[in-house]
């Protein structure tokens, strides 16, 4: 039997669309080639691998004859896989540019459809309005022009002639009226055939006002300055309203006509809430005796928080004075307490919220100050202990701790939450529960602008 044939190209899948009936006809020529080879095969070379009877004469029988053959058959198979590919990936992208096809016929099909709707609808509105008759006015001569210059205010009263060109020098007339017409609103005679009225400024009107506005803002506005400044830009005394940008705080600050204060200031945001339980005949509540929740708080006196006070959830009303106690209640800053104005039956529930000031709210920058480790001594941190003096670890001074808020503290790594797993005022912090001695705890301080004298200093 002779050699097979490699398979022929028998349509180039490069050169165009291509038929689906050609890309069977192309396959079925690698079926062809294909069949051959395993018949050659089979003429040459038995199922047990050796050559078939009468396949091989002496002159075949030389030493490289199973080489020979494996090659050839390697050969044979190698030529027509990479025929195979070749042709494959020919018919991938005929299939691939046969959708593109497609998918530009169905577009062109679309815009198509498009068109003729729109042609339908200019059609409909040519019949319309061909059917609306149409009236021309003839002139046996044209009128005269009328005279006079234009000019800012020079009027325009062209509309007894409603001509082209006196109506066109009407509207130059406006024109110039808009854009120049000063000191106020441009009147409604300046062109007549339109009977401008109401309220209406010229360009320049408006560009003088907003010229006047930031001249206005340019004498408030002081610049940006590390220290207050005493005086405007332009060397005029400070009034109130005078702004200026503080490059320490980041702040914008106001002059109230006595003192900076910053642009902005947030009202009460922060409450801090305690709950008791009132023995019979309770009327005072130290705000440092642990609540239901083993919850405490200290009083600023310098910045005074707000409190209010709820008896089974119904709201009093405070009193400041407290020789002659006329409200529901009093807030005593030196003892830290509230003290009621009636005594409470035993079990009544009492809720005290603690208003953080707006002071002490106010934006601005923080100093941050790593405190030294409580376990020092070491010992000192033995499982027991809850309360710790901390101690600024860059000068070894001791905080002066409005609350809890003021400190991050972190236990083995968890955020403790301040007022709940641990109380602070003064230079000293109370945990909830003891840390345990080989438990790591860091805090840090964050000063607040009512004892920071150093805004801005991270240390």
């Amino acid at each position: 039997m002779p050699f097979p044939n490699p398979p022929s190209k028998i349509v180039p899948f490069n050169s165009g669309p291509v038929a689906p009936h050609d890309i069977g006809r192309q396959f079925d020529e690698h079926r062809r080639a294909s069949a051959e080879v395993i018949e050659f095969l089979r003429t040459v070379v038995r199922d047990d691998g050796r050559p078939v009877n009468g396949s091989v004469g002496l002159e075949q029988l030389t030493p490289d004859l199973p080489e020979m053959l494996a090659k050839r058959a390697v050969d044979a198979l190698s030529e027509l896989l990479e025929s195979i590919k070749s042709q494959a990936s020919e018919a991938t992208a005929a299939l691939f540019e046969v959708r593109r096809v497609k998918t530009e016929i169905e577009r062109a099909r679309h815009a198509v459809a498009n068109s003729a709707k729109e042609a339908m609808t200019a059609r409909d509105q040519a019949k319309k309005f061909s059917a609306t008759p149409v009236r021309l006015e003839t002139r046996s001569s044209a009128p005269p022009l009328p005279t006079g210059a234009l000019g800012p205010n020079a009027g325009g009263f062209y509309g007894v002639d409603k001509g082209a060109a006196p109506t066109a020098q009407d509207y130059a007339q406006v024109s110039i009226e808009w854009a120049e017409h000063m000191p106020d609103i441009i009147p409604p005679n300046v062109l007549a055939i339109n009977a401008i009225t109401g309220e209406h400024w010229s360009s320049r009107w408006w560009a003088m006002k907003a010229s006047n506005a930031f001249g206005m803002m340019s004498m408030l506005y002081c610049g940006a300055s590390d220290v207050p400044p005493t005086e405007t830009l332009i060397g005029d005394p400070l009034t109130p309203g005078c702004i200026y940008f503080d490059t320490n705080t980041n702040m914008m600050m106001v002059w109230n006509g006595s003192a900076w204060q910053p642009f902005s200031v947030p009202q009460k945001a922060f409450t801090a809430s305690l709950y008791y339980v009132a023995s019979a005949n309770q009327q005072q509540f130290p705000l440092a005796t642990p609540d239901l929740y083993n919850n405490v708080f200290t009083l600023n006196q310098q910045d005074p928080e707000g409190v209010e006070c709820y008896v089974n959830g119904s709201r009093l009303t405070p009193d400041n004075n407290p020789g002659l106690l006329t409200g529901d209640f009093f807030v005593s800053l030196q003892n830290n307490s509230i003290t009621l104005g009636q005594p409470l039956p035993a079990g009544a529930m009492v809720a005290v919220d603690i208003l953080q000031t707006a002071s002490q709210l106010a934006p601005g920058a923080v100093a941050i100050h790593p405190c030294v480790n409580i376990n020092t001594p070491p010992g000192t941190q033995n499982g027991t202990l809850a309360t710790f003096v901390l101690t600024v670890k860059s000068d070894g001074t001791h905080p002066n701790l409005a609350g809890p808020e003021e400190l991050l503290v972190s236990l083995d790594g968890v955020l403790q939450e301040p007022g709940i797993q641990y109380a602070a005022t003064g230079d000293s912090i109370t945990f909830n529960q003891a840390p345990a001695p080989d438990a790591y705890v860091f805090i840090s301080w964050f000063k607040t602008p009512l004892n920071n004298t150093a805004l801005g200093e991270t240390l």
